[in-house]
């Protein structure tokens, strides 16, 4: 019974996409589109030094290179929702 909540992978892909998902979020509610522009490039990089160097050194246990990319691809989906939901509210519907 949930079985795949009992699963660490999956919890740990839900948590880097909202992670990134409520960053962006957050900027494009507290400042703007211009925000959102200035975060997305902050979440990739700190995305990047935290999967390929910090956890592939640190963490335990080691973390090969397709689980780090697999969570980088959660980090940017997770962006990318966040910048798709920004793209929505200052676009679409400050049209209508």
């Amino acid at each position: 019974m949930n079985r795949w909540m009992n699963n660490p992978q999956y919890l740990a892909q839900v948590g880097h996409f909202f992670g990134a998902f409520s960053v962006v979020l957050i900027c494009a509610l507290f400042g703007g589109m211009h925000a959102v522009l200035i975060s997305l490039p902050c979440v990739f990089v700190g995305a990047l030094i935290k999967e390929y160097w910090y956890d592939m050194r640190y963490e335990l246990p080691r973390q090969s290179f397709s689980d780090s990319s697999m969570d980088f691809v959660f980090f940017c989906a997770g962006a990318a929702a966040g910048l798709g939901l920004a793209w929505l509210k200052f676009h679409v519907l400050a049209a209508a």
